[in-house]
């Protein structure tokens, strides 16, 4: 639908990108004004008011920046979106444009701007985003109502059991620990393709724990040092800590 938005005229183009890329309410984007456009730190934003008059300031991707610019022309204010009659557009208005440019790129199921939304929602989930930032993105209240939108929840290869067997095994600096742990410190996909399909499944054999384990046992905690040791031994912890409490009984 981005395509066919795109060889729409600049206003139907500006409200599908805000509706699909910023996930907004179609009541949040019809009722965007042209004085609520700025910038902030480099980037192209926009002030909207929530549900439940929350006001936030939203970046805006470039290409639904420029599309604004192009609808607006050189009105300095008032409704980024306006009707046929010059007045403000409204939630009406605005299913009928997501309807045409759903037609014009050939799709036949129902579309409203609602769809839109849950299909940015779903996407960032699916793409690694970490759920909090997609719950404040959505401005939902409680993250139960944006993980109902993660079709992928359950599946196998999002376990987190990937992440830690790269973590443990691969040394400081080794693009597998990266993948792992990302810069920002936030767990998250490190791209479309995770779990790595030849290295976080593969099997880790003990001179790759015992390198990583000697160059990270300063500093750890010691549940983190015994599960290293756990897995250069191949013990299992429970069976460990089972042990322990019937020596100790």
């Amino acid at each position: 639908m981005l395509v066919a938005a795109g060889l729409s005229p600049p206003p139907e183009h500006a409200l599908l990108s805000l509706l699909a890329l910023n996930g907004l309410r179609v009541s949040e984007a019809t009722g965007a004004d042209i004085e609520q456009l700025g910038l902030e730190r480099g980037q192209r934003t926009l002030t909207i008011t929530r549900k439940g008059g929350e006001v936030v300031t939203i970046p805006l991707a470039p290409r639904t920046a420029r599309a604004i610019d192009l609808a607006i022309g050189e009105r300095t204010g008032g409704p980024v979106f306006l009707a046929a009659d010059g007045r403000r557009l409204d939630r009406h208005g605005a299913g009928r444009i997501v309807r045409k440019i759903a037609r014009r790129a050939g799709i036949t199921k129902a579309v409203t701007p609602h769809t839109l939304r849950h299909a940015f929602i779903t996407a960032a989930l699916g793409a690694g985003v970490p759920l909090r930032d997609v719950q404040e993105a959505a401005s939902h209240a409680d993250p139960r109502t944006t993980m109902r939108y993660d079709r992928a929840c359950g599946s196998l290869d999002r376990h987190a059991t990937y992440i830690v067997a790269a973590y443990i095994a691969a040394p400081p600096g080794n693009p597998h620990r990266l993948a792992a742990t990302p810069p920002d410190g936030r767990s998250r996909q490190a791209d479309s393709q995770w779990p790595p399909q030849d290295t976080a499944r593969e099997a880790v054999t003990d001179r790759d724990l015992n390198v990583s384990a000697n160059r990270r046992s300063v500093g750890r905690s010691a549940a983190q040092r015994w599960l290293v040791e756990a897995s250069r031994t191949g013990h299992c912890v429970c069976a460990r800590a089972r042990a322990q409490r019937r020596a100790r009984a």
